[in-house]
């Protein structure tokens, strides 16, 4: 796969009589041909660079390769991960989490004009 994005959501399970915060990223990846698909999806304890290493080593093991670019949410253990496991790929911050990110510190009378300067 050339191309591989990696979307994380925090979600709240029931694992026994307790309800839980855990991390699921899904994996998304096109390839020269411009073929889409998913590679993976996982669900681990949170948001840490171990989790985020033990699923880019399971897409390795199940025949990723090179990866030359991909795009991240600002789930804090990807970019740990991403530097250990895909050496040599350039990765960037997804251009709709950072505006979402950005919107949620401005005041509510200049998000619109922030969005049109972004957008």
């Amino acid at each position: 796969m050339s191309y591989v994005w990696l979307d994380a959501q925090s979600l709240k399970v029931r694992e026994g009589d307790r309800v839980l915060r855990r991390a699921r990223v899904a994996a998304t990846g096109v390839n020269a041909q411009g073929n889409r698909g998913v590679l993976g999806c996982e669900v681990g304890p949170g948001e840490d660079a171990a989790f985020g290493r033990a699923l880019l080593r399971s897409l390795l093991d199940r025949g990723l390769s090179g990866v030359q670019w991909g795009m991240r949410d600002a789930h804090r253990g990807l970019p740990p991960a991403i530097r250990t496991v895909l050496h040599g790929a350039s990765w960037h911050w997804c251009r709709v989490h950072a505006l979402r990110n950005l919107s949620a510190t401005v005041l509510k009378s200049v998000q619109a004009l922030g969005a049109a300067l972004c957008g």
